[in-house]
């Protein structure tokens, strides 16, 4: 009962009608003019805040008019605190849809308040009579009255009460909390917006209503040529109304996704607003003003997830301009696709803590694979040897029933460790994984997991000067890792700078199977 009687009373005081009058305005919905509902409406949705914002910005003795209707207390003392604090936020409620009231329909004197509201059947009505202003720019821009009319009322408030209310800007809102909204952003901004050429206020505004709080940041971290460059050729895109909008509508926004406008698309910018938010390494202002067209190309031929992947990168000081540039040419040339920057991205990511790519690897080293012809998608170890040349191990593939060379952990996994071509070939020694043969009376050793021999060919090439076609043995290993796998010699064979495959040589976990003359199984401890 408090709540509904705060409304009524607020809603009077700011008209300046009688009690009964408003009461019957508020119950008759075909007297109330959808501007003023839509007001009402967005003070109860958006809560106490925006009530008192509004009434703050246009009335500074509010809070005692308040307390002079308050039946629960003063200023000073409240006879009942919660009853006090639920009739104050619906009073302001009310009191700003009275305000709206007010301001639309030309400031109606109380004694014909209620007959101007029932003469008003509309919001476009109540937008007819605001000719003089800029305001009606506001409401023309929206075609659909009632899907619009928050939108339109609320800018129409706004911007009568502020007159540093950028108009483009809060035209773009179709709602009545989206104009709300937009107006917040604005008066926290320190972006001078009303400054700004009404094509580039509406794409901000546009911008800010996907974004948010994020993106009014991110601009004001801007200076103005990065703005500029952010924002580029702002796309228009016409209002169609008529017989068959809808279907035109959609037809004019296809067109219009084929228009450079300019090279930072609105994904694009949204992804940025996304990292910039997120990460405190990531300087947009930075980002923006040190890439270009080509650079940021590659940016927009990659998921969402994967450009964010890549941009905390670059924050991170990982990629470079010239680094994006040379992706986007291994894109074009077909040597790279989504994938292999995905696990680029994550091996910069995480190279301090994964043992099988180098810490010190840098982003144009993992490009030199694909620029090569090689899948860097697959690949799960990089390092360079003790001459400094890049090598790696990719998944590859074995296929013994093509002329294609198997190559990479394919071919190791089915010659070496499940034995494959034992029969065929003159001699194949394997890694001791706990496989079981029926040629073999006894188990092979199960002390290395796939982890393990990784780990063997990484300290084998780190610790060797080699070629980019080689093969060569290696025994260094610490004594511990010696006696927990009994593998102690390797061998690994590289071809074009590439790990074709490696397989152990000595140790006491490590058994041969010669089939030239059946000689059979051999340990070669």
């Amino acid at each position: 009962m408090a709540s509904e009687f705060a409304t009524v009373s607020g809603f009077s005081a700011s008209l300046g009608v009688a009690f009964q009058d408003v009461s019957q305005l508020i119950d008759d919905p075909a007297a109330v003019a959808e501007g003023i509902t839509a007001l009402l409406e967005l003070a109860k949705s958006e809560g106490l805040g925006t009530a008192e914002t509004l009434v703050k910005t246009m009335a500074q003795d509010v809070e005692r008019k308040q307390a002079v209707n308050n039946p629960y207390g003063s200023l000073e003392e409240q006879d009942d605190r919660y009853l006090y604090e639920t009739f104050r936020a619906n009073w302001y409620e009310g009191y700003a849809a009275g305000l709206l009231a007010k301001t639309a329909l030309g400031g109606a004197a109380s004694s014909s308040a209620k007959a101007t509201i029932k003469s008003t059947d509309t919001a476009q009505d109540v937008g007819s009579r605001l000719a003089d202003t800029k305001a009606l720019k506001a409401l023309d821009r929206v075609s659909d009255a009632k899907k619009a009319a928050k939108g339109r009322a609320t800018a129409r408030i706004l911007l009568a009460v502020d007159g540093d209310a950028a108009e483009p800007l809060l035209s773009q809102a179709d709602t009545a909390g989206g104009a709300y909204r937009l107006w917040q952003q604005q008066r926290a901004m320190d972006a001078d917006v009303d400054s700004l050429p009404d094509a580039r206020q509406e794409q901000l505004g546009q911008y800010l209503l996907r974004t948010g709080d994020d993106g009014a940041k991110l601009v004001d971290d801007l200076d103005a040529d990065a703005r500029d460059e952010f924002f580029g050729t702002p796309c228009r895109r016409p209002q169609i109304s008529g017989p068959n909008a809808e279907i035109s509508q959609q037809a004019s926004d296809a067109r219009l996704l084929s228009i450079d406008c300019g090279d930072i698309s609105e994904d694009l910018r949204d992804q940025l607003t996304v990292v910039n938010s997120r990460s405190d390494s990531f300087d947009a202002n930075q980002f923006v003003k040190s890439t270009d067209a080509d650079s940021r190309q590659v940016l927009e031929r990659v998921d969402d997830a994967t450009t964010r992947q890549m941009l905390a990168r670059y924050g991170e000081g990982d990629l470079e301009a010239d680094h994006l540039q040379q992706m986007n040419k291994l894109l074009d040339d077909g040597k790279m696709v989504q994938a292999d920057i995905q696990q680029m991205m994550g091996m910069l990511e995480t190279k301090a803590d994964n043992p099988l790519i180098e810490d010190t690897i840098q982003a144009n080293d993992l490009l030199e694979i694909p620029e090569q012809g090689n899948d860097l998608s697959t690949t799960r170890l990089v390092v360079t040897d003790n001459n400094g040349n890049l090598r790696w191990l990719e998944r590859g593939v074995f296929n013994p029933d093509t002329s294609n060379k198997d190559y990479g952990w394919a071919y190791l996994e089915a010659r070496h460790i499940d034995g494959e071509l034992m029969k065929e070939k003159r001699a194949t020694t394997l890694w001791p994984t706990g496989q079981n043969f029926d040629s073999k009376t006894q188990p092979i050793p199960n002390s290395m997991s796939e982890r393990d021999i990784s780990k063997a060919i990484y300290k084998a090439l780190e610790d060797t000067e080699t070629t980019p076609q080689d093969s060569f043995k290696f025994s260094k290993f610490d004594q511990s890792f010696v006696d927990r796998t009994g593998v102690s010699e390797i061998e690994v064979i590289i071809r074009n700078g590439n790990v074709r495959t490696a397989y152990p040589t000595k140790g006491s976990a490590v058994w041969k199977y010669i089939s030239q003359n059946d000689v059979g199984w051999r340990h070669e401890g």
